[in-house]
């Protein structure tokens, strides 16, 4: 199963809204329309050798993992604060976390952003886990460690792992405002009405979630 994990050395909040949405788009079968070395500088020497322009769009060369497969098809995100001349990008063969000991919470469907019924829930679902995972906001920002778990139902249509992620980010920046890890799983979808949000915290939670280097 795909994955990607990022070593970046940018300052500020390491997952703003959308903010990783052109790395992922770029690195899929779909491209991007903008240039990702422009917007992630720390990462430009590692993307040289993996993005190509054809036809004005950005798209991952041949070989790479997700050439092949579109944004949904990615599992695992992994996303690490580190300082300048750490940086590095891995997109491969994901190794997921043990999730099944992460606090959870379910919700009719998770929002997304670009559409006013899905915003209308994803506030919802904010609200629902600021008020019940109190304490697990508490320990993410003390640990600055953030893990979730995202286990959509198989009645509705996939989503892609940063979108999920990006209706909820807001909240999770407003209570925990210097993350240095952030780890993203996409469960397997199960026939179920509600979707399932598994949420952790500390370095201990990540267990063995990795991405190695794989071509695809």
């Amino acid at each position: 199963m795909p994955g990607a994990e990022i070593w970046t050395s940018k300052s500020g909040r390491l997952w703003p809204t959308e903010y990783w949405k052109t790395l992922i788009d770029a690195l899929s079968s779909g491209g991007s329309k903008y240039d990702p070395r422009l917007k992630y500088p720390d990462l430009a020497r590692q993307l040289d050798a993996i993005v190509e322009v054809r036809g004005a769009r950005y798209y991952p060369r041949a070989g790479t993992v997700l050439a092949i497969h579109d944004d949904t098809a990615l599992r695992l995100v992994l996303v690490h604060r580190v300082e300048t001349g750490d940086e590095g990008i891995v997109f491969g063969r994901a190794a997921l976390p043990n999730t099944g000991c992460w606090v959870s919470i379910s919700f009719p469907f998770f929002g997304t952003i670009g559409d006013t019924r899905y915003e209308v829930q994803s506030k919802l679902n904010c609200d629902a886990i600021a008020e019940q995972l109190k304490p697990q906001l508490r320990e993410v920002a003390r640990t600055s460690t953030l893990c979730l778990c995202f286990q959509l139902s198989a009645n509705r249509r996939d989503r892609d792992l940063d979108n999920l992620a990006d209706a909820l980010m807001p909240l999770f920046n407003r209570h925990c405002e210097d993350l240095d890890h952030i780890c993203l799983v996409k469960a397997s979808a199960a026939s179920q009405d509600t979707e399932v949000l598994r949420i952790a915290c500390g370095c201990d939670a990540l267990g063995g979630a990795r991405v190695s280097a794989l071509c695809a």
